[in-house]
């Protein structure tokens, strides 16, 4: 092979190379402008790249820290109820059913922790009180 003939094909290499090089123009995501939102929340936050979800809320301060452990919840759990119920627990409303043949879940742990009759215990007053009325 001539030399003149080894030079044009390297120069066609280093060409095509650059072409190639020129070709990717790099973004770098961390330098853009991020927003993470929720029309349906109603929330609009500033996020970054590279970042998490949780962290971005957190750090804008949506969310408690995603870190911690979580606190434990209490539930009532109802494995059939008469068609229409009444729920209470405490005085405060947890629910009113309407359907007699399905399984009914509920958190009740803001009740427990707000109700001063849920929380204090004494003689005169055992604990909470959990009541429920069938209006039928």
């Amino acid at each position: 092979m001539s030399s003149t003939r080894r030079i044009c094909i390297a120069a066609l290499t280093a060409t095509c190379y650059l072409t190639v090089i020129n070709a990717l123009n790099l973004l770098d995501l961390s330098t853009q402008r991020w927003t993470l939102s929720s029309p349906a929340l109603n929330i609009s936050v500033r996020g970054k790249v590279p970042s998490q979800v949780h962290l971005d809320l957190f750090e804008a301060g949506v969310i408690g820290d995603p870190n911690t452990t979580p606190t434990t919840h209490s539930y009532l759990l109802f494995n059939g109820l008469d068609t229409f119920a009444n729920i209470s627990l405490c005085g405060l409303p947890v629910a009113y059913t309407t359907n007699q043949f399905r399984q009914y879940l509920f958190n009740i742990t803001s009740i427990l922790a707000t109700s001063p009759s849920c929380i204090s215990h004494s003689i005169s007053s055992p604990g909470p009180e959990l009541n429920i009325y069938f209006p039928s």
